[in-house]
């Protein structure tokens, strides 16, 4: 069944966190996952693409670490979904650019059931706005 990877927990977790505090004050990879108990490697890789997707600003140094991009709120759960690179289809047929073909295309009957509830899916994770997670 379809559920969030730890990546897009982690991710969500972080965001909520970031958005909590003062605005000047940036947040670690350390500070995050031992408040949290999160894997720091695994975060680290999730601030990342995060910082990379401009979802964060990174700075280094003795001062550094994340911060939060401004309107941040206003960005769909799904561009978080696809900056993670994660799947959140149902099913193998529902993936575009899918390279293996299913044996069963030709005589599936459940396809066309299944790609409208893709469709309702997809429907709430651009409509869903990081703003009604975090804030």
């Amino acid at each position: 069944m379809f559920k969030f990877s730890k990546k897009i927990e982690y991710a969500l977790i972080a965001i909520k966190y970031m958005a909590n505090k003062e605005l000047q004050e940036s947040s670690t990879t350390k500070e995050i996952s031992d408040k949290h108990e999160l894997s720091y490697e695994l975060l680290a890789k999730v601030l990342q693409q995060l910082s990379k997707n401009k979802v964060l600003i990174s700075f280094q140094g003795v001062k550094g670490g994340y911060f939060l991009k401004e309107g941040i709120g206003d960005i769909p759960l799904k561009h978080i979904i696809d900056y993670l690179n994660e799947d959140d289809r149902i099913t193998k047929c529902a993936r575009e650019n899918e390279d293996g073909i299913c044996y069963y295309l030709d005589i599936c009957t459940v396809r066309g059931p299944l790609l409208k509830i893709q469709s309702d899916i997809d429907e709430i994770l651009f409509r869903t706005k990081l703003k009604e997670i975090i804030y």
